[in-house]
């Protein structure tokens, strides 16, 4: 961070103050063709003073902000707390679930670690892919303020189905007016990356952990983002992943499923009877550590 952020506030400023001077490029290179006619228009009459205007909304929605930054400050302590004391934290569940309950629920706790462990990693090694390609096909091309560029390529990566595209978009303007070629060449580039990204390397990271067929994460996405918007689309997976998990973790038999086999529910029991054993008169504390344990013994053998 210390290393990154100063060049990347300077280089922001720098795209901020040459935002005008590259819009009058891109217009000018636009004009020539008879088909962009009405982009280059567009473009030409667009209001480029960023400042004043972010500093506008900024003050128009001041008390929007206040609020979500109030939110996430206080979302950031209770994640803290919860972190600093797992043990309690886990009590306090345990304290509310049936003890017959216990051994699924500390398979399902020990699922969802790995869930969205899994999930965050992986977003931050497509994300970090994508922003360091951005960040050497820029400086190959000899662009301005690319550690800008590519961070904001790996921000908005994050973002599923149009974060490439969302990427894409500032990249081609910066290298719009090198002319035609250079801006095919590089649509070409961020293209091929764009399909290694979705149909290689995600299927690799998020594949294992998350367990999603295709159908089921594009459904999950739509979902999500008609349900909380953006948000919504950012969480859709790690859930739509979590509630399969929970589904086979408590052996629900959905329509056209084969009945669980025997051998599973004999196992089940007899991790039941073995917990009820060793947590008679244990406190909630003790029994989520128990509990934890021997999910985490029945997982390494495969049970």
């Amino acid at each position: 961070m210390v290393l990154a952020i100063p060049p990347l506030v300077t280089q922001f400023a720098q795209v901020l103050q040459d935002a005008p001077g590259l819009r009058d490029d891109l217009v000018e290179w636009l004009e020539q063709y008879a088909w962009a006619q009405s982009l280059s228009k567009q473009l030409a009459s667009a209001d480029m003073d960023f400042a004043s205007g972010a500093g506008t909304m900024l003050l128009g929605q001041s008390s929007n902000v206040v609020g979500g930054f109030t939110y996430a400050l206080t979302t950031l302590f209770l994640a803290a707390y919860w972190l600093s004391d797992p043990v309690r934290s886990r009590s306090m569940i345990y304290a509310v679930v049936p003890r017959q309950h216990h051994i699924k629920l500390a398979r399902i706790l020990i699922e969802l670690k790995i869930i969205v462990g899994g999930y965050m990693r992986g977003q931050l090694i497509t994300s970090a892919a994508c922003g360091g390609f951005v960040f050497a096909t820029l400086m190959i091309l000899g662009v301005p303020n690319a550690v800008a560029f590519a961070i904001f390529a790996a921000v908005v990566d994050v973002i599923p189905l149009i974060g490439g595209l969302i990427a894409t978009l500032p990249v081609l303007a910066a290298v719009a007016p090198r002319g035609p070629v250079v801006l095919g060449v590089v649509a070409i580039v961020m293209f091929i990356y764009q399909e290694f990204e979705s149909r290689v390397l995600v299927p690799r990271v998020y594949g294992r952990v998350l367990r999603l067929s295709p159908a089921i994460v594009i459904i999950a996405i739509l979902v999500g983002a008609a349900l909380l918007g953006m948000l919504g689309a950012l969480l859709a997976l790690p859930i739509a992943a979590g509630v399969q998990m929970v589904i086979r973790e408590l052996r629900f038999e959905l329509p056209g499923e084969l009945h669980g086999d025997e051998k599973t529910r004999t196992s089940d029991e007899k991790a039941d009877l073995i917990y009820s054993q060793l947590t008679e008169g244990a406190t909630a504390a003790d029994a989520a550590i128990i509990a934890s344990e021997l999910a985490a013994k029945m997982k390494e053998s495969g049970r």
